[in-house]
């Protein structure tokens, strides 16, 4: 046993009784502040702002597409249970994409 840790006598507990410390503990928040600023180094930054890059426009573009294809998704399932034929279906489907890609293309939502 050293400074009251650890086993008195390691016989039966299947250990060599030797104490470690444990590398993979975090210090508490509080406790790292106290060192940081103790060993010169910078406080945390808890006031910066956060870096907020610009959107990728492929994601921006594939969200619009995903978009458009849910809406005519959802509308080709009203006319199929409506009754209209599948030909008729595709060519009002494929009316109102190119509706919807207009509308895109003049700076409005389709949401």
């Amino acid at each position: 046993m050293y400074n009251g840790i650890g086993l008195v006598t390691p016989r039966g507990s299947a250990t060599s009784g030797h104490v470690t410390k444990n590398l993979s503990h975090v210090a508490p928040e509080f406790f790292r502040n106290k060192l940081d600023a103790n060993s010169g180094k910078q406080q945390h930054q808890d006031l910066a702002q956060p870096n907020i890059g610009r959107a990728n426009p492929e994601v921006l573009e594939h969200n619009r597409k995903r978009a458009i294809e849910a809406k005519i998704f959802s509308f080709q399932e009203e006319l199929i249970e409506k009754g209209y034929t599948d030909d008729e279906v595709e060519e009002k489907c494929q009316l109102l994409r190119m509706q919807l890609n207009k509308q895109h293309s003049n700076g409005v939502s389709c949401r």
